[in-house]
C-alpha cells in the first residue's frame, strides 16, 4: 500500500499566551512546525504568547466582544468567532487546541458552525492537567462533550491520559504524546548574577522555582524545603513567574528567609538564562501533568528536586536525574538536596544522566507523532486513500 502524500496542511493553534506549559508547548510546536514547508501555522488568539513573535507564525488576532449589556467581555464567544474567522482566512484544516476547557470546545463550537457553511475542519485537542482536574470537573458534561466529539485527543503523560477517562467515564482514545524540547536551541544569554544588586554572591549554590504561582504549585513549600537546605548549604533560591500566590509568597518569604537569599524574579520571558547557571530545579506541586520546566532543567544538565506526582516520575527518574519525595515531604525533599551536594561525584553523574534522559523528549522525537495524528485527519477530511503500489 502506498499512502498518497497530502498538500500543505494548514494548521490553526489556539493555546494560553500566559505563563505556563500549555502555552509553552503550543507556542513551541507552531514555532517547530513554521519551520517545515508542509504545514503553514497560524496562531489564533488575544495576545502572542510570551515564546512567539509575528516572524516565527502568522497571528490571527481575536477582536474582544464586549456590550453595556454584560458586565465580562464574551471572551469565548470572541474567540469562536475569531477560530471562524482564521479558518476562513487562511482556509485551514486543523485546528489544534492546548486545553480542553476553553479553547477545545471553543474550536468545536466553531467547526459545528462552519460544518453549516459547507467549511469542513478538524479539531485535535490536547490534554495539559489543569483542564482534566480542575475546570473540567467544574463542568463534567462540557468537558466529556470534548474529549468525545474532538476528531483526536492526546494528553502530555499516561497520568493524565487514565485519569481524564476515569473521570468523565470515556471510552475515548487518548495518545499520550509527551512534551518535548528543542535541543539545538540558540543559547545566546546567561543570566548575570553578579550584575544584580539583589544578588551580589554568586559563590552559592543556585536553586530556582519556576511556575505561575497557583495553589496547586504550592510555592510556600519551596520556600521551606529551600530555608531547611541554606543552613546547611550557602545558596540562593530565585523564584521565577507570578501568579495568584505571589503576594502570599512574599510575605512568608520575610519568615523563613532571614539571610535574604530568596529572590523574586517576576516574569522572564527567556527562563533558559537562568537555568544554564542552575545548581538545582525544586517543584513541590500538589500535580504535575508533566512539568515541561523539570524536562527544560534536565537537558541543561539541572538535577530535579521534586514531589513524586502526577506524570513527573514519567520524566524524571530517581537517583538518575533527579530526586523525588512523597507530596507534602518537606524534610525528605530537604534531605535528598543536602546529601546530593555532599557527593561530588554523584552530583556530576546525575548531571550526565539528566542530559542524556531529556534527549528522550528531544523535539524531533516527539513532534511526528503530532505530524501524523494531522496527516490522518487530512486525508479524512479530504477524502483522500491509499492506493495499491
Amino acid at each position: 500500500m502506498r499512502e498518497i502524500v497530502p498538500g500543505k496542511i494548514n494548521i490553526g493553534i489556539v493555546c494560553s499566551s500566559s505563563i505556563g506549559g500549555s502555552g509553552v508547548v503550543g507556542s513551541d510546536l507552531a514555532k517547530y512546525l513554521s519551520k517545515n514547508n508542509k504545514y503553514k501555522i497560524v496562531y489564533i488568539g488575544f495576545d502572542l504568547p510570551l515564546r512567539l513573535s509575528r516572524s516565527d507564525i502568522f497571528f490571527h488576532t481575536v477582536k474582544a466582544v464586549e456590550h453595556a449589556l454584560f458586565t465580562n467581555p464574551l471572551r469565548e464567544t470572541a474567540l469562536v468567532e475569531g477560530i471562524i474567522e482564521a479558518v476562513i482566512e487562511h482556509k485551514l484544516d486543523i485546528i489544534h487546541a492546548h486545553f480542553a476547557i476553553p479553547f477545545a470546545y471553543c474550536a468545536l463550537q466553531a467547526r459545528e458552525i462552519l460544518k453549516r457553511m459547507g467549511i469542513n475542519i478538524k479539531v485535535v485537542t490536547t490534554l495539559h492537567g489543569t483542564d482534566v482536574l480542575t475546570l473540567g470537573r467544574e463542568v463534567p458534561g462540557t468537558m466529556k462533550y470534548v474529549l468525545e466529539q474532538s476528531n483526536a485527543v492526546t494528553a502530555v503523560s499516561v497520568d493524565l491520559a487514565e485519569k481524564a477517562k476515569r473521570i468523565y467515564h470515556t471510552q475515548k482514545n487518548i495518545r499520550v504524546i509527551y512534551n518535548f524540547i528543542d535541543l539545538n536551541r540558540n543559547l545566546k544569554h546567561k543570566a548575570n548574577l553578579l550584575g544584580s544588586t539583589n544578588i551580589p554572591k554568586t559563590d552559592k549554590k543556585i536553586f530556582i522555582h519556576i511556575s505561575n504561582f497557583r495553589p496547586i504549585k504550592k510555592v510556600n513549600d519551596t520556600l521551606k524545603v529551600f530555608a531547611k537546605v541554606n543552613k546547611q548549604i550557602p545558596s540562593v533560591l530565585l523564584l521565577i513567574g507570578e501568579g495568584p500566590e505571589f503576594e502570599i509568597a512574599k510575605k512568608l518569604c520575610k519568615s523563613v528567609d532571614k539571610s535574604q537569599s530568596i529572590h523574586f524574579m517576576g516574569i522572564v520571558k527567556n527562563p533558559y538564562k537562568y537555568l544554564q547557571i542552575a545548581d538545582g530545579l525544586i517543584v513541590t506541586s500538589e500535580y504535575e501533568s508533566f512539568c515541561l520546566v523539570g524536562l527544560e532543567a534536565m537537558s541543561f544538565g539541572v538535577p530535579v528536586f521534586s514531589t513524586k506526582v502526577g506524570g513527573i516520575p514519567e520524566v524524571v527518574k530517581h537517583g538518575k536525574s533527579g530526586y523525588l519525595a512523597k507530596y507534602g515531604d518537606i524534610e525528605a525533599l530537604s534531605q535528598y538536596i543536602i546529601r546530593h551536594f555532599s557527593y561530588s561525584n554523584k552530583a556530576l553523574l546525575i548531571k550526565e544522566q539528566a542530559q542524556e534522559l531529556s534527549k528522550n523528549f528531544a523535539a524531533e522525537n516527539i513532534i511526528p507523532q503530532y505530524e501524523q495524528i494531522y496527516r490522518q485527519l487530512y486525508l479524512s477530511k479530504n477524502q483522500i486513500t491509499t492506493t495499491m503500489s
